[in-house]
């Protein structure tokens, strides 16, 4: 049937990209960790090192679990074999159902945004120069300093336990020099956070909460664009997959 052979292009088609984006992810995965230089060469250097392994573990897993489902719609697809389609069905049944229930959750929690507000106080206040990388590589990426302001800091860890004498705030909240990515004037800098009217010519003053609600204001409708063509790519092929295994089913008989 015309039909069943467009469902089981669908099907065959996007899942064969998918093969090639989890192959793409994992690679990238493990170039990441094997490569000392991969990072400045993926134009990461923004991100702390101690999170590149992280990073590089989580795009080996997300590229392994996208290439198994893909497989499975693929070589279902394929041979026409509707036992691995019916594995293929439920998993990306169950990945939209979860989908759609996280969204749900978002959308409706009026709670978000203060948890998240909590969070960041929590890991301010938490905070040691050598092992918090990830704060400072938002307060570099970001060019922020604290949640609110650079006050933040006064009950810190760092500032009760770690800090320097001559230092205000860390030096992650310093104008950076993009070339060597350290402050432009680490004394000027210090010098500005000490002030009651701090200047922003060394030292990034305003807070990253507001930094970030910012970012995620102005990129708000490319990420909802993004999200529902996903669902809408998903649902499409998920859709296929039924019918094309209803077909096969039906040839058996």
């Amino acid at each position: 049937m015309c039909s069943a052979g467009f469902a089981r292009f669908i099907v065959l088609g996007l899942n064969l990209i998918l093969v090639i984006l989890a192959v793409a992810c994992l690679g990238f995965g493990i170039w990441l960790k094997v490569d000392d230089g991969a990072q400045d060469m993926a134009g990461l250097d923004a991100i702390a090192p101690s999170s590149m392994g992280t990073a590089a573990v989580l795009f080996i897993v997300i590229g392994l679990i996208i290439f198994l489902i893909a497989f499975f719609g693929c070589f279902g697809a394929w041979r026409k074999a509707a036992g691995f389609l019916l594995v293929y069905i439920i998993i990306v049944g169950l990945i939209l159902l979860f989908q759609i229930v996280i969204m749900i959750v978002v959308a409706t929690s009026d709670s978000a945004v203060a948890k998240l507000k909590e969070s960041m106080h929590d890991v301010v206040n938490e905070y040691d120069s050598k092992l918090n990388d990830s704060l400072n590589a938002l307060q570099t990426q970001f060019k922020c300093c604290g949640v609110d302001n650079l006050t933040d800091f006064e009950n810190s860890n760092w500032w009760n336990n770690t800090k320097k004498a001559d230092e205000v705030v860390p030096f992650s909240c310093c104008v950076m020099n993009e070339t060597s990515k350290m402050p432009l004037n680490s004394v000027k800098c210090q010098t500005a956070a000490g002030e009651e009217t701090p200047s922003n010519e060394y030292l990034h003053t305003e807070g990253c909460y507001q930094k970030l609600i910012s970012w995620s204001a102005s990129n708000q409708s490319k990420g909802i664009a993004f999200v529902v063509t996903l669902l809408l790519v998903q649902l499409i092929v998920w859709c296929a997959a039924i019918y094309l295994r209803i077909q096969i089913k039906k040839e058996e008989a």
